[in-house]
């Protein structure tokens, strides 16, 4: 189990080394708690969303302040234009494709295969992923049927959404999954995984194996659902 005070620690050398003007002081301690979750084994990858900077020059300076920083690396999506980082070694360490779910965004939405272009895709920053770098590109051009489900599988979301060609956005009876997790510092509510699942198909989510995944990380996990409509 991570202790508090490594856990606090963590937060506060991510925090100083986060010198972005016009940021709050509520982005940065957000982005500092995510990131910690993923340099402490917690999560496997978090796809960030409360700051924009310089990530590699910001992982270059965290390696060189606590080796802890050192399995953290920083992939790029040039296609969506979005950044995730990834601990190496839990990213390598299993294996999600087969325990995901994918769901064709058709209508009306249906359980499908992941395609050969996202497996290829997968295998291929699996065979060259590696904490030699701090940063790692996606292939240009990636189209949305594989860098949608390439960040559902890196944020472990049960569930993967791949969109197709067709009309535009359909309403859909959705059933929402919150997942929240404690630390050790006592700070309850940490949202860590929010995924969706069409009500139709709710029976093939598993939300027990990702409970213990992260039990297994040392914390404990609170899911809530609830049913929302929504667009596909």
């Amino acid at each position: 189990m991570i202790s508090p005070s490594i856990f606090e620690r963590v937060v506060r050398i991510i925090e100083q080394g986060v010198n972005v003007s016009r940021t709050s002081h509520e982005r940065k301690k957000r982005f500092a708690t995510d990131l910690a979750l993923v340099v402490l084994s917690i999560r496997t990858a978090y796809l960030v969303d409360a700051v924009s900077m310089d990530f590699d020059t910001l992982l270059i300076n965290l390696r060189a302040k606590d080796p802890l920083f050192s399995d953290i690396v920083h992939l790029y999506d040039p296609a969506s234009d979005q950044s995730f980082f990834v601990n190496v070694s839990l990213f390598l360490a299993q294996d999600y494709v087969e325990e995901t779910t994918f769901i064709a965004a058709s209508s009306p939405p249906r359980i499908v295969q992941p395609s050969e272009r996202l497996c290829k895709t997968w295998r291929m920053l699996r065979e060259t992923i590696d904490s030699s770098s701090t940063t790692f590109r996606l292939p240009d051009a990636l189209s949305p049927c594989v860098t949608v489900p390439l960040a559902a599988l890196l944020l472990e979301y049960p569930v993967a959404y791949v969109p197709e060609a067709g009309p535009g956005p359909m309403h859909v009876t959705l059933q929402v999954y919150e997942c929240s997790i404690t630390l050790p510092t006592g700070l309850a509510g940490i949202g860590v995984v929010k995924f969706s699942c069409p009500q139709g198909i709710v029976e093939t989510v598993d939300c027990e194996r990702l409970r213990d995944r992260y039990e297994a990380r040392g914390v404990g996990m609170h899911v809530r659902k609830m049913t929302e409509g929504g667009s596909l």
